[in-house]
C-alpha cells in the first residue's frame, strides 16, 4: 500500500477529529450528548457497517481469510498479555500495574480501527475488523474483566452486541447470504455513520482535555506509544511475510496492531471508581499519534517489502 495513500487517509481522520474538538469547543456538544452519541456508534452503527460491509461484497466468502484473520488476532492478544505481564513487573503500584496492563492489552480496533480499515480499504475488509473485535470482546469480557477484579460481571456480558453482529456478519459473509433489498440499504444507511462520528467524538473528547499541555510533554507516554504503536507492529509484519500471510491481510493486521489504546476499559475502570487519569491520556494521545505512527509504520513496513 502507498505511504501517501495512508497518510493522506490520516489527515482525513485528523481533520475529522479537529472538525469534533471545534464541535466541542463552542459548546454546541455537552457531556451527556457525547456519552449518547458514544453509544449510538457502538451499540448501533458499528454493528450495522459490520453486517453491512460483507452484504456489499459479491465475492463467495474466503474461509481461509478469515482462519488466517483469526490466528492472527489471537496471536496479537496473547502477545499484548504477554507484553503487559513483563512490562508491568517492576510497577508496586497495583492499581497502576493493571492500568497499564489494559492499555498495553486492548487496542481500539473497533471505535477507530473500522474507520481507519473502511477509508483505507474499502468497506469489504470491514469483515476482518469484525473477527478481531470479536475475539476483543471475547478477551476483555473473561481475562480484562478478572484482571480488573470485577466480581460483578457475568460472562453472559460477552454476548453483547458488537458480539453479536460481529457473528452475523461472519455468517453472511462464509454463506454468501443476501438480505432484501430494504434490509441492506437501512444497514448500509446506518453503517456510514460510524465512518466520521466515532472520530469526531474523539475530538471531542482531545478538546475536554483539561491539562492537554502537560500531557503533551509525557516523555515516558511517548515511549510507550512508540513502542506500541511503532516497533511492535513491525515486529509483527516481519513475522507475517515470513509467514506468507496473504498480503492484503497483512494490511489489515498492521493496521489493527498499530491501533490507539481502547475507550472500554476506561469506562469500566470509571464505573469502579479507579483513578483513570493514565488511562485517558493514554487513549488521547496514543490517538491522536496514530495520525504520524500509522504512515510510520506503512513506510517501514513498504521497505521490508
Amino acid at each position: 500500500m502507498s505511504t501517501i495513500l495512508v497518510f493522506e487517509q490520516m489527515m482525513v481522520i485528523l481533520l475529522l477529529m479537529l472538525v469534533g474538538a471545534l464541535t466541542q469547543k463552542i459548546k454546541k456538544i455537552d457531556q451527556s450528548q457525547q456519552q449518547l452519541l458514544s453509544w449510538l456508534v457502538v451499540n448501533v452503527f458499528n454493528p450495522a457497517l459490520s453486517i453491512s460491509s460483507v452484504l456489499s461484497n459479491d465475492a463467495p466468502g474466503n474461509l481461509t481469510y478469515i482462519a488466517y484473520t483469526f490466528w492472527i488476532a489471537i496471536l496479537m492478544y496473547g502477545s499484548f498479555i504477554l507484553l503487559g505481564k513483563i512490562v508491568t513487573r517492576w510497577i508496586k503500584d497495583p492499581y497502576e500495574s493493571i492500568i497499564w496492563q489494559c492499555m498495553i492489552n486492548f487496542p481500539n480496533v473497533g471505535f477507530i480501527g473500522i474507520p481507519v480499515v473502511r477509508g483505507l480499504l474499502g468497506s469489504e475488509y470491514v469483515i476482518y475488523v469484525a473477527c478481531f473485535g470479536l475475539v476483543f470482546n471475547v478477551l476483555f469480557y473473561t481475562y480484562g474483566l478478572s484482571l480488573i477484579k470485577d466480581r460483578d460481571h457475568s460472562y453472559k456480558q460477552i454476548f453483547n452486541i458488537g458480539t453479536l453482529s460481529s457473528v452475523c456478519a461472519l455468517v453472511l459473509f462464509l454463506f454468501n447470504i443476501r438480505l432484501p433489498y430494504v434490509c441492506a440499504q437501512t444497514l448500509n444507511y446506518l453503517g456510514e455513520v460510524s465512518i466520521a462520528l466515532p472520530l469526531m467524538i474523539t475530538g471531542m473528547t482531545l478538546a475536554q482535555e483539561k491539562d492537554l499541555k502537560k500531557m503533551l510533554l509525557d516523555g515516558k507516554m511517548y515511549g510507550f506509544t512508540f513502542a506500541k504503536m511503532v516497533i511492535f507492529p513491525l515486529i509483527a509484519g516481519l513475522f507475517m511475510i515470513l509467514a506468507h500471510v496473504p498480503q492484503d491481510l497483512q494490511v489489515v493486521s498492521l493496521l489493527m496492531f498499530g491501533m490507539p489504546v481502547a475507550n472500554l476499559p476506561l469506562i469500566v475502570l470509571s464505573e469502579k471508581g479507579w483513578p483513570t487519569k493514565l488511562c485517558s491520556e493514554s487513549i488521547i494521545l496514543t490517538t491522536l499519534l496514530s495520525v504520524v505512527t500509522i504512515p510510520l509504520v506503512f513506510m517501514i513496513y513498504d521497505c521490508l517489502l
